[in-house]
């Protein structure tokens, strides 16, 4: 595992510890300032919200964190 997925998850780790404590869930948003930081745009956003959506069963946060980060640098290398 990789630096920066392990560095990812330990970020979502948090952010799922603190949805807990408040009662709420993890909003896409938080998901991907936890993963990629606020290097993302809206277009991404949506790329990994119906990523999610579409998903047949629950992610991990591991899987959550090589997904995002995948479709991430894959934007990057096609922009």
């Amino acid at each position: 595992m990789t630096d920066r997925l392990e560095q990812a998850i330990t970020r979502l780790q948090r952010l799922a510890e603190k949805a807990e404590s408040d009662g709420t869930g993890m909003d896409i948003p938080d998901i991907m300032q936890a993963i990629v930081g606020p290097d993302y745009d809206d277009e991404l956003e949506k790329l990994v919200s119906m990523a999610m959506e579409s998903s047949e069963k629950a992610m991990d946060l591991e899987d959550m964190a090589r997904g995002v980060m995948a479709l991430f640098d894959w934007r990057n290398k096609n922009a």
